[in-house]
């Protein structure tokens, strides 16, 4: 059995040494494997296979290992992360247009007149 020694940073900041004999790992364990933060493990890892249930997820080392070397298609890792993404801005042109209220007319901005 291999044994893994995992370096934690703790909320205090300092640096807390781990050693783990079992090759299956929780996830704040593989992201410290990995050498990304939980968030960011838990973000790019979805798609890897692990043990357990839904809510214990349990992932083996061989299977982290090929996630950090990218033998992984499925699951592609990069340690920078990726890119964030840009939100869609949609724009649409909302034509304004005053009534008269007596002859019903419709008076539009210059430049906004429906085209017949």
């Amino acid at each position: 059995m291999r044994r893994v020694e995992i370096f934690q940073e703790t909320a205090g900041g300092t640096i807390r040494k781990k050693m783990i004999e079992s090759p299956w790992l929780r996830v704040e364990e593989a992201a410290a494997y990995c050498g990304i933060s939980r968030t960011a493990f838990t973000q790019r890892a979805h798609r890897l296979p692990y043990g357990g249930d839904r809510i214990f997820k349990l992932y083996h080392i061989n299977i982290l290992d090929a996630f950090i070397e990218g033998r992984l298609p499925d699951a592609p890792f990069s340690p920078e992360g990726e890119p964030p993404k840009t939100p869609i801005r949609r724009s649409r042109t909302v034509t304004m247009s005053l009534t008269h209220p007596i002859t019903g007319k419709i008076c539009y901005p210059k430049g906004m007149e429906p085209k017949p």
